[in-house]
C-alpha cells in the first residue's frame, strides 16, 4: 500500500509537471501564434507597400519616358531651329553677296553707259565732220534702217538658202545610198550568177556521169541477162525456162543446182577447200590491184601537180581537171563494178566447171540479183536527181536573165541618178560659195556698224541684240531731234526779223560755251534706259 501511495504520489506529482508543462506549451503556442498573426500582418503590409512602391516605379518611368520624349522633341526642335538660324545665316551672307555683286554690276553698267553715249558722240561727231553741232539724224536713222532691213532679208535668203542646201544634201545622201544598195544588189547578183554557173557545171558533170553509169548498168544487164541464158543452157533447163518465162527460170537453175548438190555432194567436198583458197588468192589480187590503183591515182594528181606549176593554168582549167579526175574515179567505178561482175561471173563458171556447192552459187547468184537490184534502185534514184537539177538549172537560167535585166536596168538608173547629183552639186556649190560671200559682206557690215555705234568688236563677243538697242536709242533720238528742229524752224518762221537775228546771236553764243567741257554738263547728262530690262541704272 506504502509503495501504491508513493507511486500514486509520483503519478501526480508527474501529472502536475506534465499539466504545467502542457500549460507552459499551450501559452508559448498562443504567444507563437501573436507572433504568426503580427509577422502576416507585417508580410501584408509589407506586400501592399512593395505593390504601392512598384506602382509608383512604373508611374516614375513612365513619366520619365514621357520626360525623355519631351527632352528629345525640344532637342530636335532646337536643332531645327539652329539649322533654320544657320540657313537663314548662309541666305543673308549669300545676298549680301549679290546685292554687292548687282551694286558693283550696276556701277559698271552705268560707267559703260556713260562711256557709250560719250563715244557714240564723238563717233557722230567725227563722221558728219561737225563734232560741236549734232549729226544728221535723219541720214543716219535712213543708212541704219536700209542695213537692218537688208540684213533682215539677207538672213531670211541665207535661211531659205541653208535649208535648200540641207534638202539637197539629204537628197544627194539618198541618192547615195540607193547607188550603194544598187551597187551591192550588183555584186550579189554576180556571185550569184557564178555560184549558179558553178553549180550547173557540177550538175552537168554530175550528169553525165550518171548517164555513163546508167550505159553501163544497162549493158550490165544485158549481160546478166546473157549470162542467165547461158547459165540455164548449160544446166540443161534452157527449155524448162523457155516454158515458164525469164521470171521462173532462177527457180528452175536453183531446183537444177540443188539436183546436182544432191547427185555430187560427195564429188564437191573434196574441192571447197581448194575453191577457198583460189577466193582468197583472188581477194589479194584485189587488194594488189586496189592499192596499184591508188599509187597510179597518186602519181596521176602528182603528175598534174607538176604540169599545173610548169604551165600556170587558170582555175577554170583547174576545175575541169577536177571534173574529168571525178569522171575518170566514176569511169574506174564502173570499171570496178564490171570487174566485179566478171569476177562474179568467172566464179560461177568455175563454180560450174568444178561443180561447186550448189548453197555458195545460190547465195552468190542472190547476191548478185541483190546488188543489180541496188544498182537499179540508184540508176533511178540517179535518174530522179538528174530531173531534179534540170528543173533547177533551167530556172536558175531564168533567175540569171532576170537579174542580168535588172542589173541593166539598175546600172542605167544609177548613171542617170549620178548624172543629176552631180549636177545639182555643182549648183549647191555655186549657191553655197554665194552664201558664204554675203554672209562675209554681212559681218563686215555688221562689224562695221558696231565699230559706228561704239563697240568693239575685236575684243568683246558683241550680241545682236546690243547693236538693235543701240539703234533703236538712235533712231529715237533722232525723232526727237527732228520734231524739235521743225517746230523751232516753223515757230520762227512766224516771228520778226529782229527777234530772228537776235535769236541767231544767242544760239551763237551758246554755242561757243557748249564748246567748252563742263564737269556739270558731264554729270547732268539724260540717261538712257538699260537695253534688256528698260531701267534707270540710278535705281538699281
Amino acid at each position: 500500500m506504502v509503495t501504491l501511495q508513493e507511486a500514486l504520489q509520483n503519478t501526480e506529482l508527474e501529472t502536475k509537471a506534465s499539466r504545467e508543462t502542457i500549460m507552459r506549451l499551450v501559452s508559448e503556442v498562443g504567444r507563437e501564434q501573436k507572433t504568426y498573426k503580427h509577422i502576416n500582418s507585417d508580410v501584408t503590409n509589407m506586400r501592399v507597400e512593395l505593390d504601392n512602391a512598384l506602382a509608383s516605379r512604373i508611374d516614375l518611368e513612365r513619366e520619365i519616358e514621357a520626360l525623355n520624349e519631351r527632352l528629345e522633341a525640344s532637342q530636335r526642335a532646337w536643332r531645327n531651329a539652329r539649322d533654320q538660324l544657320e540657313n537663314r545665316d548662309l541666305n543673308m551672307s549669300t545676298l549680301d553677296r549679290e546685292i554687292k555683286e548687282k551694286d558693283y554690276r550696276a556701277r559698271d553698267a552705268f560707267t559703260q553707259l556713260t562711256s557709250l553715249k560719250e563715244s557714240l558722240v564723238s563717233i557722230l561727231g567725227d563722221r558728219y565732220g561737225h563734232g560741236h553741232g549734232a549729226p544728221c539724224e535723219d541720214v543716219i536713222k535712213d543708212r541704219i534702217r536700209s542695213l537692218v532691213t537688208s540684213a533682215r532679208d539677207k538672213d531670211a535668203n541665207i535661211d531659205m538658202l541653208e535649208q535648200k542646201v540641207r534638202n539637197l544634201t539629204e537628197q544627194l545622201e539618198r541618192q547615195i545610198e540607193m547607188q550603194r544598195s544598187a551597187e551591192r544588189k550588183i555584186r550579189q547578183a554576180q556571185n550569184d550568177a557564178a555560184d549558179m554557173e558553178d553549180r550547173l557545171h557540177h550538175a552537168e558533170n554530175d550528169i553525165a556521169a550518171t548517164d555513163a553509169l546508167k550505159d553501163g548498168l544497162r549493158t550490165d544487164k544485158h549481160r546478166y541477162l546473157k549470162f542467165m541464158e547461158r547459165v540455164a543452157s548449160a544446166m540443161k533447163v534452157d527449155t524448162i525456162s523457155a516454158d515458164v518465162g525469164f521470171d521462173m527460170s532462177g527457180d528452175a537453175i536453183i531446183a537444177r543446182a540443188e539436183q546436182l548438190q544432191r547427185m555430187e555432194m560427195d564429188a564437191l567436198a573434196d574441192k571447197t577447200t581448194h575453191v577457198y583458197n583460189l577466193q582468197r588468192k583472188i581477194k589479194s589480187f584485189k587488194d594488189q590491184l586496189e592499192s596499184k590503183d591508188l599509187h597510179n591515182d597518186l602519181l596521176r594528181k602528182k603528175i598534174q601537180q607538176l604540169e599545173e606549176r610548169v604551165m600556170g593554168r587558170s582555175e577554170l582549167e583547174r576545175e575541169k581537171d577536177d571534173e574529168s579526175l571525178r569522171s575518170r574515179k566514176l569511169e574506174k567505178l564502173v570499171e570496178k563494178y564490171k570487174m566485179q561482175i566478171n569476177e562474179h561471173r568467172q566464179e560461177i563458171r568455175d563454180l560450174k566447171a568444178r561443180r561447186m556447192d550448189s548453197s555458195n552459187y545460190r547465195i552468190e547468184t542472190l547476191e548478185a540479183s541483190k546488188e543489180i537490184e541496188t544498182l537499179e534502185e540508184k540508176v533511178l534514184r540517179l535518174e530522179r536527181v538528174r530531173q531534179k537539177q534540170a528543173k533547177k538549172i533551167h530556172n536558175l537560167k531564168q533567175d540569171i536573165d532576170m537579174v542580168e535585166g535588172e542589173k541593166v536596168g539598175t546600172s542605167q538608173t544609177a548613171d542617170y541618178t549620178i548624172g543629176q547629183l552631180s549636177s545639182e552639186l555643182a549648183t549647191t556649190k555655186a549657191a553655197l560659195d554665194e552664201i558664204t560671200k554675203r554672209e562675209r559682206q554681212l559681218l563686215d557690215m555688221r562689224s562695221v556698224i558696231a565699230r559706228m555705234l561704239g563697240l568693239e568688236v575685236n575684243s568683246l563677243a558683241v550680241p545682236d541684240y546690243e547693236i538693235i538697242s543701240r539703234l533703236e536709242k538712235l533712231v529715237l533720238a533722232n525723232k526727237t531731234h527732228a520734231f524739235t528742229t521743225l517746230t523751232l524752224d516753223s515757230a520762227l518762221e512766224d516771228m520778226e526779223d529782229g527777234f530772228k537775228s537776235g535769236y541767231v546771236e544767242a544760239t551763237r553764243t551758246l554755242g561757243t560755251r557748249s564748246r567748252s567741257p563742263s564737269p556739270h554738263r558731264s554729270r547732268t547728262r539724260t540717261r538712257s534706259m538699260s537695253p534688256t530690262r528698260r531701267r534707270d541704272p540710278r535705281q538699281y
